[in-house]
């Protein structure tokens, strides 16, 4: 069965999106509005007169308009000069997107310790996403020594204001004992508070727990419903996970179709293990039972993974 993920690589969860104050200019919120409703233009021609006048926030939309291509055509080098007009503000989501632009090299030459600079004023707002940033460097090294006890300081600081990236890097190193020492029991916690807010490798982290019993009691069935959440996410890991449980009869009735439907999933999704258990299990299985895995893989595919037998 699939081991525990790795440590997470940060991913573009680190970018924070549409700012919206607390209070905002009635012209400010109609933009957003727009926004929400996919009327990106709109947005951004009240946008820009705000960002004209110094609007931290309005400058922030524009950078990230820029960042992900939402009315305007994606160009990280702008995006860099807004996010860094707005930084300069004092925005700190802006300091917090400009210290990943600068981490992975996206519209300017990648520097670790400016990334690290920018995510410290962020951070020094008490930003959940720049705490949990800064945890990543610390924790793999990346333009300041390795340390992991100084990880799960910012991972602590980013998990306690509820950011689910945060929680899973403190589980995985509560669950490994790197920096702290093993704790099952709490890497549950932080898995389950990090799955429950949606995250697909919590959820597959927390379905390992169930399935080998650590820091909880052991629970094929749970692991079968964890499993399942990330693998309608699209985690092949946890989808040859599903196939395995089902294949042996774990936690659910034994299903040999349903074990295939799962391994051609994962295959699919370039699982290289879910290919050999694919060409295992259909030596065991007729030409008929191998059709209606196929009928059945190719509805659930279709259907989001929410229709699969």
């Amino acid at each position: 069965m699939a081991n525990k993920f790795q440590k997470l690589a940060l991913s573009c969860c680190a970018i924070m999106a549409f700012s919206a104050p607390s209070v905002l200019a009635q012209s400010f919120q109609d933009g957003l509005d727009a926004a929400n409703r996919g009327d990106f233009e709109l947005a951004l021609g009240i946008w820009r007169p705000l960002a004209k006048q110094g609007d931290a926030d309005a400058i922030f939309n524009i950078a990230y308009s820029y960042d992900e291509g939402e009315g305007l055509e994606i160009d990280d080098a702008k995006a860099v000069q807004w996010y860094r007009k707005a930084a300069g503000l004092g925005h700190r989501g802006a300091q917090n997107n400009l210290g990943y632009m600068f981490e992975y090299g996206e519209g300017i030459a990648q520097d670790y310790v400016e990334a690290m600079k920018w995510y410290r004023l962020a951070a020094a707002q008490d930003d959940p996403d720049a705490q949990n940033n800064i945890g990543l460097l610390f924790d793999n090294g990346y333009g300041v020594a390795e340390d992991n006890m100084e990880a799960v300081r910012w991972y602590r600081l980013s998990a306690a204001q509820g950011n689910r990236f945060g929680q899973f890097n403190l589980g995985y190193l509560l669950d490994v004992g790197e920096g702290v020492e093993v704790d099952d029991e709490e890497a549950v916690r932080y898995y389950r508070l990090s799955a429950e807010q949606g995250y697909s490798s919590a959820q597959h982290n927390l379905g390992l727990m169930y399935d080998y019993g650590e820091g909880v009691a052991q629970d094929r069935e749970a692991a079968m419903d964890w499993y399942r959440a990330a693998a309608a996410q699209g985690s092949a890991r946890s989808q040859i996970n599903v196939g395995v449980l089902y294949e042996n009869g774990e936690g659910i009735p034994a299903n040999i179709i349903l074990a295939h439907v799962w391994y051609q999933i994962a295959t699919n999704n370039g699982h290289e293990k879910a290919a050999e258990y694919l060409r295992e299990i259909e030596t065991t299985m007729s030409a008929k039972s191998i059709a209606q895995a196929g009928a059945i893989t190719e509805r659930c595919i279709a259907s989001g993974y929410s229709d699969c037998g």
